[in-house]
């Protein structure tokens, strides 16, 4: 995505209130943050509390909002797991207009220690058909609290010695309109494609993702 398009500031001004919404959260408690986050950060070190993190990475690429986050998160202390700890940071996106790192894992600083290096799972993009492998990591709670879940048929159960929560969700209504907004029309461009017969199901999407 261009970084003059009105969509590129649009998503900066997300990541910068994302900063905003750690921020919150992380007066409450430990935060993890996870997902697509469309940037390259490289071989930027995440640095909190007088510690530095150096990062090897696969891919050497670094775009201004890869620098954003960086920044974001080191002033939340922050630290991205990708890449950290002697490991490398894989690829985690392949497509049509080549592969690179998309997906990420952040924690506070203090589950660090108690975090696993991230698993990369590619077997998620068949199950899936995502051009995105799935990651994952483990972290090791400690504590006494009791925390209720369900399980997959919907059985509540409660986990005994350490467990965790949700402390919050993004809340701003910007964000969700945006949201919204975006996935509608993305909807209605893909179906246009498909109707006019110039792009078939998987091929309308690619298009649009290489766009956004």
């Amino acid at each position: 995505m261009p970084g003059s398009s009105a969509r590129a500031r649009t998503a900066d001004e997300i990541v910068r209130e994302l900063g905003n919404d750690i921020a919150r959260y992380t007066k409450e408690g430990q935060v993890v943050v996870a997902g697509d986050w469309n940037c390259k950060i490289g071989n930027l070190a995440s640095v909190s509390r007088d510690r530095e993190f150096d990062r090897r990475n696969s891919s050497k690429r670094i775009d201004a909002r890869g620098k954003i986050v960086i920044q974001l998160m080191n002033a939340s202390d922050m630290v991205i797991l990708n890449g950290i700890r002697g490991s490398i940071a894989e690829s985690t996106y392949e497509g049509p207009g080549g592969s690179g790192v998309d997906d990420y894992i952040a924690v506070s600083e203090g589950l660090v220690e108690k975090t696993s290096n991230i698993e990369y799972l590619s077997e998620m993009k068949d199950i899936l058909h995502t051009d995105h492998c799935g990651v994952a990591r483990t972290i090791r709670i400690e504590g006494n609290a009791l925390v209720e879940s369900k399980d997959r048929r919907g059985r509540r159960q409660k986990a005994g010695k350490g467990g965790y929560g949700i402390v919050g969700r993004v809340r701003s209504e910007q964000f969700w309109a945006w949201l919204e907004e975006e996935s509608d029309k993305c909807m209605d461009e893909v179906n246009e494609l498909i109707k006019k017969g110039k792009e078939d199901v998987e091929q309308g999407w690619e298009a649009l993702k290489q766009e956004f």
